[in-house]
């Protein structure tokens, strides 16, 4: 055991120089020693990490805080916008073969907008690349040659349906102008300017 009373250590502990207790080593943080210094205490903080730890918090008041969260929010989220950035332009570049700034050239020349409904997307996404799937077969990759425009989730998803078939989507636009082609299901109806015939709804 060496030292007076504040500075008093053992192979088992030593007194903490803030508190000013016994405490085991277990109670103390390491650090680097310095030198060839064979005490063991010289590879322990002075002090235990209680005392360590309360004095942080003084030294770090609340207003400190809120800085650090504003400027850590700040970085993330400027780190997350570079990051995206690089990684639509490479996801564009391997499933579909144009890079991101083709995409944003089509956007431009849409005015931001579908292609079919001239309306952004309804989910707030960002406008599906549409393309012709017989092109490359079964691959779910484009070759980027068969890229045709930008459509709304909702527009993509109908074409998809349909499978690209041109006879099925003449006869839904059929069915809208002309309405319902069954015609026991047309049933008098009266309006504005007299009785007419419409579909029954």
């Amino acid at each position: 055991m060496g030292g007076g009373t504040r500075t008093r250590w053992d192979d088992d502990g030593r007194v903490c120089t803030q508190c000013f207790t016994y405490k085991t080593w277990t109670h103390f943080d390491q650090r680097k020693p310095k030198g060839k210094d064979p005490e063991k205490y010289a590879h322990y903080q002075p002090a235990c990490k209680m005392c360590r730890d309360a004095k942080y918090r003084l030294d770090r008041d609340e207003e400190w805080h809120e800085r650090r969260r504003v400027q850590q929010a700040r970085y993330h989220r400027e780190r997350r916008d570079r990051e995206s950035e690089v990684y639509r332009d490479r996801f564009m570049r391997t499933k579909y073969g144009i890079s991101l700034d083709d995409y944003n050239r089509m956007l431009e020349e849409l005015d931001g907008v579908c292609y079919a409904c001239r309306r952004p997307c309804s989910s707030g996404r960002n406008l599906c690349i549409d393309h012709d799937h017989s092109c490359c077969g079964e691959q779910k990759k484009s070759c980027g040659r068969c890229i045709r425009t930008l459509l709304c989730m909702n527009c993509n998803q109908a074409l998809g349906k349909t499978q690209d078939d041109v006879e099925t989507l003449r006869r839904l636009i059929k069915l809208l102008e002309e309405g319902s082609p069954h015609g026991f299901l047309k049933r008098p109806r009266e309006s504005r300017e007299g009785t007419e015939e419409v579909p029954y709804q």
